[in-house]
């Protein structure tokens, strides 16, 4: 069972950068867009990448795997 704040972040981060090859959803967009601090999604971004949901590179920004990818359309 994923978290609606999973769901949430996930979502936002296929908004963002729905081509998994394209150019990465930036932490700065997300915390905006989720209304939540640039910390807080840094932490969850983490999270993510350690469940195989996403790829996150400091600096760089976060795309999401295959995986993440099915997850965004189901929710």
């Amino acid at each position: 069972m994923v978290s609606l704040t999973i769901e949430n972040y996930v979502k936002a981060i296929y908004q963002f950068c729905p081509d998994p090859h394209g150019r990465p959803a930036a932490t700065g967009q997300l915390a905006t867009a989720l209304a939540v601090s640039p910390g807080t999604v840094t932490s969850m971004l983490k999270t993510l990448s350690e469940s195989g949901l996403a790829t996150y590179a400091p600096y760089e920004g976060v795309r999401l795997t295959a995986a993440g990818q099915s997850l965004a359309l189901r929710v």
